[in-house]
């Protein structure tokens, strides 16, 4: 019985090691003199569906994972002026979209992550100036997926080592 619990003990320490475990580089930004720098946050929803909470976040900026994930919904994320490529992730309930964009960040400029459900199949995912209310990239049109269906590339890496997405 004690060996029993020994292994058991052994077992489930190694696959929280291996689950916590996080492989990657992580985006940051670089810290600018002026505190002007240009930041980016999701979510902001077009028409608000009182039966399905919808987000949309920067899961990738330039490359690298963005530490926030969906926390970034809230939480402006700081850029580095200049021009990005930004990999939004769209999700709402066991459904995704994934979004490519290239923004070209001003100093001190707000912008958000704005998205649109169509219909069941399609979400309009776009970046506007949050304060103009204008779209600073082109609007995309994402089919709402199973989340294997977006590539690894767009998940974290606890996800991917889950899921075996490597």
């Amino acid at each position: 019985m004690h060996r029993i619990s020994f292994w058991l003990a052994i077992l489930t320490t190694l696959l929280l090691t291996a689950c916590a475990s996080t492989e990657g580089n992580y985006y940051k930004a670089a810290e600018s003199a002026s505190h002007r720098q240009p930041t980016l946050v999701g979510s902001k929803v077009v028409q608000m569906d009182p039966y399905a909470v919808q987000t949309a976040y920067a899961a990738r900026i330039d490359g690298e994972l963005v530490r926030a994930g969906k926390k970034g919904v809230l939480k402006p994320l700081k850029l580095s002026p200049g021009e990005h490529e930004i990999i939004a992730i769209w999700n709402q309930d066991s459904l995704y979209g994934r979004a490519v964009f290239t923004l070209q960040a001003r100093p001190g400029a707000r912008y958000v992550i704005v998205h649109e459900r169509i219909d069941n199949n399609m979400v309009r995912i776009w970046i506007e100036d949050d304060a103009a209310h204008l779209p600073v990239s082109e609007p995309q049109m994402v089919k709402a997926a199973d989340p294997v269906a977006l590539g690894p590339n767009a998940l974290s890496p606890l996800y991917m080592h889950l899921f075996r997405l490597r």
